[in-house]
């Protein structure tokens, strides 16, 4: 008699299984009568337990609380029991200017609703503070869109003018001194920043003096030491790669030796503690990154995947040059199969069990029959392979002869 994993006082998410229910869904599905951790009760299919496309009887997506959050001159005092015409939850806030005004929270959080009105209003917001700038005056000047400019002083002690959606949506918070990146003491390769210059690179990048380990001072723009681009007074050959780590590998010197191409060999250190010679193309592609200790890891001999055992490694070669494992099936069969279909989950029985899989339920190894043909499925758990296996071709068979009903299932 087939068999279905009973769900009953399993846990999904804040869901736990109370039982399982006559009806079934749409799809035939079994439901299960499940109750919340926050008390509420829900009826979910079992696709949807195990998948993890249901974890709560949907409270974990209610709205997150913002009381308290700031948005612009807006600070959320409390939720209102308003909504919006699409449903959205509506806030009351309270503006820096003293105004409370009520707010949805997809227009506080896109940055639609920053004020209760006073910014475009012109209202005076001379000495307000936006980040590290102060509003000092007014000027009369005016954007494409006539928004008004004011001047700012920044705590920096530079002075900037801006406008007031600029200051209002927060996109200016400083006089730039905010994007600088402090980088003294920051070390680049060979290169270490000293202090930033007043000089400016052509395209207004910051020039740092440097040191470099030569004892050399340099002058860099930020943008190639945080880039990689300089890494040295120019004292550094870039082709030395003696020192540099790839993978487990570190490149102990060069030898004088050459690959097939005229590639530079190089002795490298692994951490395993061996040594091993490598070309420099092998070591910047990544297709050698240890003296061979890292492939132990990839053995598969005596791995169980699926219903497949791994016996041994052939000699044998996939179309991608992967290594070929010879395996045996609980059915009895030995195949192969390369180390990617393995690794990958795409094979986990031989061919001779295709429809089948298994599952471990409380210590025993159950075995599911799953077949669809022209939008029909059969499916259906069974206790032993033998029977499985029986089922299979018995319903291969009703289906080949053309009858309607060969996806019922076996009592």
């Amino acid at each position: 008699m087939g068999k279905y994993i009973d769900l009953t006082g399993h846990r999904f998410g804040k869901l736990t299984v109370i039982r399982k229910l006559k009806e079934r869904s749409s799809h035939g599905g079994v439901i299960w009568q499940c109750k919340c951790d926050c008390g509420n009760e829900k009826n979910v299919i079992t696709s949807s337990l195990k998948r993890g496309y249901t974890k709560s009887c949907g409270c974990m997506s209610l709205v997150m609380d913002i009381t308290g959050h700031r948005f612009g001159k807006l600070t959320v005092i409390r939720k209102t029991r308003k909504r919006s015409p699409n449903g959205g939850v509506i806030w009351q806030c309270k503006c820096d200017c003293g105004n409370e005004k009520n707010v949805t929270t997809s227009s506080l959080k896109n940055g639609g609703t920053q004020s209760c009105g006073c910014i475009r209003s012109g209202k005076d917001i001379t000495g307000h503070r936006f980040g590290k700038l102060i509003a000092i005056e007014k000027i009369n000047n005016r954007t494409s869109s006539g928004g008004i400019i004011w001047r700012c002083k920044c705590d920096c002690g530079n002075e900037k003018v801006t406008s007031s959606a600029q200051l209002m949506s927060g996109n200016v918070k400083s006089c730039g001194c905010l994007a600088i990146k402090d980088l003294t003491g920051q070390r680049f390769g060979h290169l270490i920043a000293i202090k930033k210059t007043n000089n400016r690179s052509s395209g207004g990048g910051i020039i740092w003096q440097c040191k470099c380990d030569c004892g050399n001072e340099k002058k860099a723009v930020a943008g190639n030491l945080t880039s990689g681009n300089t890494q040295s007074c120019g004292c550094f050959n870039k082709n030395d790669k003696t020192g540099q780590r790839f993978g487990k590998l570190t490149v102990m010197k060069k030898t004088n030796k050459r690959s097939s191409h005229g590639a530079v060999i190089w002795q490298c250190k692994c951490d395993c503690g061996n040594e091993k010679n490598v070309a420099t193309g092998h070591l910047i592609n990544g297709s050698t990154k240890s003296c061979g200790c890292l492939l132990e890891k990839n053995n598969l001999t005596g791995q169980q995947i699926g219903r497949l055992f791994v016996i041994e490694k052939t000699n044998k070669l996939s179309s991608w040059g992967t290594v070929i494992w010879r395996c045996r099936c609980d059915c009895g069969n030995e195949c192969d199969f390369s180390t990617g279909d393995l690794k990958g989950g795409h094979v986990r029985n031989c061919i001779s069990c295709g429809n089948i899989s298994s599952s471990k339920y409380k210590g025993k190894t159950y075995f599911r029959v799953s077949i669809t043909k022209n939008n029909k499925t059969y499916r259906q758990w069974f206790d032993e392979l033998s029977r499985a296996l029986i089922v299979k071709e018995h319903v291969l068979s009703l289906y080949n002869k053309g009858i309607s009903n060969w996806n019922a299932k076996f009592e």
